[in-house]
């Protein structure tokens, strides 16, 4: 009975796929990648999406990331059973040593681990990995750097997606510099991070993927010491984690096998091979779960929960609110202030939260949200007011004040004001579309025409990071995004969203939010702090509109009821590891 259940929704969903274009998914099918009932000791988890960036020292996507995660470890990770999400030791031996100034951190590592190359996991190992890390940031030409990260990064090479992270920019001198200044060799298995500069945030930020700790000797063998891992070159990342990456098809799957040497303790049961399949269609990504061909996926659709719930051999977990948002951020140069005000106060977001998310959202209400240390929910932040909004689009010179709906609405889905926006949403996945489609019909309200565009994910990054892709900066006035944190701290949602230094692009500068952002980085009084980022919160909520916040998410996960050890946590991190089948 089971198997003809499987069956049966293989050929559902291979329909559904044929139909919807994703002809790779199709012959995925025909050449047996769906499994039906053979699980054991297998698992196959599901992505939306599938990863660019293989480099720790490149990666800021959310895929990438999971890819890297099961391979490649950090010094720490969040221990994400604890609410406060505190950090603890994985490579590292315990918690770093600071000094009262913040610029000396210490930090003990584990002894006898080696990378899956047989490579010894050591200080002299970890001291390469952060020098290469701060190679890529490509500070004064890197000349502070020792050999042979004491050249500047080639003209045509990228610098480090996540740099935001690893930089502090001066706006009063427009001098740039990394936070850590070198790493010191104590003895074999201790070093210590000399910075430039005391960053609040840094402690959190030691369990981020950008420090995943990888092989120097296969990097060099590859030779990727001074250029970037790429699986478009047939690279491998190795690392001292749980699982040894295998293949990836791009935009189908990513394959992995278990460590059989690694360094912690193994149950008898834990997974042997790993599978990350990707469907850009999320109807057949979650109708393949129903199905029993995936095992776990951590974003089910709602519209969907009915059935899972109803499926006695799946359980559909929630776990409470995610730390997630999501928004629509404008090019700052082409929609300028007044334009981005009466946007965010034409959308309806209670229909969006009730109708289009099925009320499995919150609203968001500051750039930073609730869970997080000094979140602010109390300032005038955006709310559904559409007369508010015409009488914004009149101060600014269009419309007339004796206009109906109607006659905005006739505007708005006519010739608009010549303004030539759009909004830019994603291919994979169907909820950031469905959003940015009934936002562009809110506009209408107010004489806006905004139609929506859809191109990848990776199309999107690649123009907001580099000017580069299907479209240009200037083809994008508007873009739907989302953001999960990199580590516990509000920084985490400012500087890498709004600093000039940004490679998530706003395109917009404010002086006064720049000195806050940068306040907020070197301060480390909680007191203090809590200031800045009220200012912060403050400022962008009730004057610039950068963004508009729509949401943070519901924590849902589904997966089949023989996986067993999956953690949920409001921090997507997918820690599969601790997983069994029985």
């Amino acid at each position: 009975m089971e198997m003809e259940k499987k069956n049966l929704a293989i050929i559902i969903l291979a329909i559904v796929l044929a139909t919807s274009g994703i002809g790779n998914i199709f012959l995925a099918i025909e050449a047996g990648i769906i499994k039906g009932a053979e699980k054991e000791m297998s698992l196959t988890f599901a992505t939306i999406a599938g990863p660019t960036d293989l480099d720790p020292h490149m990666c800021y996507d959310t895929a990438g990331g999971d890819v890297i995660t099961q391979i490649a470890e950090s010094l720490y990770k969040f221990n994400v059973t604890d609410p406060a999400y505190s950090l603890i030791p994985v490579l590292a031996a315990a918690l770093p040593t600071v000094t009262t100034d913040g610029l000396n951190i210490t930090i003990p590592l584990k002894a006898g681990i080696k990378f899956t190359d047989g490579t010894d996991w050591n200080a002299e190992a970890a001291k390469w990995n952060i020098d290469r890390l701060n190679y890529f940031m490509n500070i004064s030409g890197n000349q502070g750097l020792p050999a042979p990260f004491n050249v500047a990064l080639p003209v045509t090479a990228q610098v480090a997606k996540h740099s935001a992270l690893f930089t502090i920019k001066d706006p009063a001198t427009n001098i740039t510099q990394t936070i850590m200044n070198r790493t010191e060799i104590i003895d074999e298995y201790t070093i210590k991070i000399v910075m430039n500069v005391p960053k609040a945030s840094f402690i959190g930020l030691l369990n981020f993927n950008a420090l995943a700790m990888f092989s120097p000797t296969a990097t060099k063998a590859q030779g990727k010491e001074l250029s970037i891992l790429t699986y478009a070159d047939g690279d491998t990342l190795i690392g001292t984690g749980p699982f040894i990456f295998q293949s990836y098809e791009t935009d189908v799957e990513v394959r992995f096998y278990a460590n059989p040497h690694y360094w912690d303790w193994v149950p008898y049961d834990t997974i042997n091979n790993l599978t990350m399949w990707i469907i850009e269609d999320d109807i057949a990504l979650n109708t393949a779960v129903l199905a029993g061909d995936i095992d776990l996926y951590e974003s089910p659709k709602p519209e969907f929960h009915d059935q899972f719930r109803a499926d006695p051999d799946i359980t559909l977990l929630e776990a409470g609110p995610t730390l997630n948002t999501n928004y629509m951020g404008f090019n700052g140069y082409m929609v300028d202030t007044p334009f981005r005000k009466a946007i965010s106060y034409a959308i309806n977001y209670s229909y969006v939260i009730d109708v289009v998310l099925l009320g499995e959202a919150y609203r968001l209400k500051s750039p930073i949200p609730t869970g997080i240390p000094l979140s602010n929910y109390g300032f005038d932040y955006p709310t559904f007011d559409r007369g508010a909004a015409q009488d914004m689009m009149v101060t600014a010179g269009y419309g007339d004040a004796g206009w109906t709906d109607a006659e905005w609405y006739a505007q708005g889905s006519g010739a608009g004001w010549g303004f030539g926006w759009n909004i830019t949403a994603q291919t994979e996945g169907t909820t950031r579309r469905d959003i940015a489609l009934y936002t562009s019909d809110n506009l209408k309200y107010i004489g806006i025409k905004a139609p929506v565009v859809q191109i990848s994910f990776w199309d999107i990054i690649s123009c907001m990071e580099h000017d580069t892709g299907a479209l240009n900066r200037g083809q994008i006035p508007m873009y739907m995004l989302g953001w999960a944190p990199d580590y516990i701290d509000p920084e985490n949602y400012i500087t890498p969203l709004y600093s000039e230094t940004s490679s998530i692009w706003v395109n917009t500068y404010d002086l006064e939010l720049e000195t806050w952002m940068l306040e907020g980085e070197l301060t480390v009084d909680p007191v203090a702090r809590k200031i800045i980022y009220d200012n912060i919160q403050q400022k962008l909520v009730e004057e610039l509109y950068f963004f508009v916040w729509y949401t943070s998410g519901k924590n849902y996960d589904v997966y089949q009821n023989y996986v067993h050890g999956w953690i949920p946590n409001a921090i997507a991190r997918v820690d599969l590891f601790p997983i069994y089948i029985s």
